[in-house]
């Protein structure tokens, strides 16, 4: 029976990709001199954002302390142009999973600061009741899942990790707890998915919701 369900945010819970490669070619524009391409910030995605900053940067010093600042400032600016709703049919999923006594949580690489924006302005933070964040050395997400099992009580079988990245498929197989993949966003590649995850690939957000709906 499950009794958690884990949630990761960008390109799972909203169509963020773009805004969030947005807010750094801006902010690394304003700081580096120059805009760099998707590929050379994507590549550092096993940091948070402050991280990913400090590599492109030299370090924590005082233009990356000050990028840092800019990047949120530019978050809160982007997010309304950019990336202003949840996907169509998450919420409902939200409300669904909160009226069966299930818990939700939040599990994502972002920084807690750029979490609670995005939250805050999407007006979805209520609906968990756990969060863990990216680190600006490296993300653990196999171990942040046995922290929530430990925080929830639950065992492994219990609790199912929602996610849209071959990375979080991975992570799920290390924490041995079923990954839901979500293949609805623009920037997610469905086959690498069916590849390493078969019959847990959804390409819509109803897909999934029929699925929980079955197996909860």
């Amino acid at each position: 029976m499950i009794k958690a369900v884990v949630w990761d945010f960008d390109s799972t819970i909203a169509e963020s990709a773009e805004f969030c490669l947005e807010v750094y070619k801006s902010t690394l524009e304003k700081f580096l001199g120059r805009r760099p391409e998707s590929i050379e910030i994507t590549s550092r995605f096993s940091m948070s954002e402050p991280g990913v900053l400090r590599d492109f940067l030299g370090g924590i010093n005082e233009k990356s302390i000050a990028a840092e600042d800019y990047f949120y400032q530019r978050h809160r600016e982007l997010h309304p142009v950019m990336c202003q709703e949840v996907f169509d049919g998450i919420r409902e999923i939200f409300e669904y999973l909160m009226q069966n006594g299930i818990k939700m949580a939040l599990l994502t690489g972002r920084t807690e600061k750029t979490a609670e924006i995005s939250m805050d302005f999407l007006k979805i933070r209520e609906y968990f009741s756990a969060f863990k964040y990216g680190s600006e050395i490296k993300i653990d997400k196999a171990a942040q899942l046995r922290e929530l099992m430990d925080f929830y009580g639950i065992s492994n079988a219990e609790v199912l990790y929602i996610g849209d990245s071959p990375s979080d498929v991975a992570a799920c197989n290390q924490a041995e707890v079923k990954c839901l993949s979500a293949a609805w966003a623009k920037s997610v590649r469905s086959s690498d998915l069916q590849t390493i995850n078969p019959g847990l690939v959804f390409e819509t957000v109803a897909d999934m919701a029929e699925y929980i709906r079955k197996n909860l």
